[in-house]
């Protein structure tokens, strides 16, 4: 199962990610921003390893609040995702093992400013669950 798609927008970059558990969302969401981001041109950089915690009052902001703090950290520290351990997410909170390879193993491909709250929504239907992000580039 294809973990994301591309949306219409006008000015932005929108998409639709799908997952079985909302973990996994959660997981897919990062990683396809960072896939925006970035494409791999080398696959001999050594990985560091973060640990992230998010706090937030609803799903829909910890989702905001999580990628936001991604690309927070990707651009003080010079890092692009390329792994991720979701350890556990609830309605208010979210800890994660992430896996991060330097800049220079990668082509850059889009800026994404921010993540924003325009359209953000995550739902679950039977037993997928799908989020929408719009990033602001």
């Amino acid at each position: 199962m294809k973990t994301y798609s591309f949306l219409e927008h006008t000015a932005d970059i929108a998409i639709r990610v799908k997952a079985r558990t909302l973990k996994t969302l959660f997981k897919n969401a990062a990683l396809a921003m960072f896939d925006i981001m970035a494409e791999k041109k080398t696959r001999h950089a050594r990985e560091k390893v973060l640990y992230v915690t998010v706090k937030a009052d609803s799903l829909e902001d910890l989702l905001a609040r999580w990628l936001n703090d991604l690309l927070s950290l990707s651009s003080a520290k010079s890092f692009i995702c390329s792994r991720i351990k979701i350890e556990s997410v609830s309605a208010q909170a979210l800890k994660a093992k992430v896996f991060a390879r330097g800049i220079s193993a990668y082509r850059l491909r889009t800026e994404i400013k921010a993540v924003t709250y325009h359209e953000l929504s995550i739902r679950r239907r039977g037993s997928l669950w799908t989020g929408k992000v719009v990033f602001d580039v």
